[in-house]
């Protein structure tokens, strides 16, 4: 299976007072550049999908997508991450790819077998998506998605579906669990979540 990979940045960070979550510093690194370095062995193609001015992520040298639009119905960024599901699927259909791994700006610390698990349990159901799950919680912003869903997600999105769980239950997604002493989809959605995650940084809970 040809993976291409989104890294979901486009939302408005309300509860950390705005901005980029994913350039917060954790360990040194901005969580997009952990982000990158776990998910480039696992993708053909990496593209981040944001808001905006591009030029903020331009040291990363990856291709920006904005957020599938309304016909300006609501603000960029407004729509949700299904709007930036929307646009990766067109760009991983144009790129010739058979599915693609995406997953929040927010979570540096995603396993290194994402792609993998979530490609089994496609694969096992079958099914179309597969979303990660830990401790029976799902993550719906970590997921894997076949482009041959393109046309029918973007059908959804128009007609007005913003959730992205939603969607992925109409679908009847698989799901691949995951193990271990942390949770790896743990997100920086709070100053305490932040926190969090340079807790486990510090502690050498991630350095796998």
């Amino acid at each position: 299976m040809k993976v291409s990979g989104l890294i979901l940045a486009g939302g408005r960070a309300s509860r950390m007072g705005g901005g980029d979550k994913c350039l917060i510093t954790i360990g040194g690194r901005t969580i997009l550049a952990h982000l990158v370095e776990r998910l480039v062995p696992q993708v053909e193609t990496l593209a981040i999908s944001a808001n905006g001015d591009p030029s903020r992520f331009e040291a990363f040298g990856l291709p920006v997508l904005p957020d599938a639009g309304s016909g300006g119905a609501a603000p960029a960024g407004c729509e949700g991450p299904l709007a930036g599901i929307v646009a990766g699927l067109a760009w991983a259909e144009a790129c010739g790819q058979d599915a693609l791994l995406a997953v929040s700006g927010d979570t540096p610390f995603i396993p290194r077998t994402l792609a993998k698990s979530l490609a089994a349990a496609m694969s096992t159901a079958p099914a179309r998506c597969a979303v990660a799950r830990f401790g029976g919680e799902p993550y719906p912003l970590a997921a894997l998605w076949a482009t041959s869903l393109r046309s029918d997600v973007e059908k959804r999105f128009r007609a007005g579906e913003r959730a992205v769980r939603i969607v992925q239950q109409s679908l009847g997604a698989a799901h691949a669990d995951f193990e271990g002493a942390y949770d790896p989809f743990l997100g920086a959605n709070t100053p305490a979540d932040v926190e969090a995650l340079k807790t486990l940084w510090e502690n050498g809970a991630v350095r796998d």
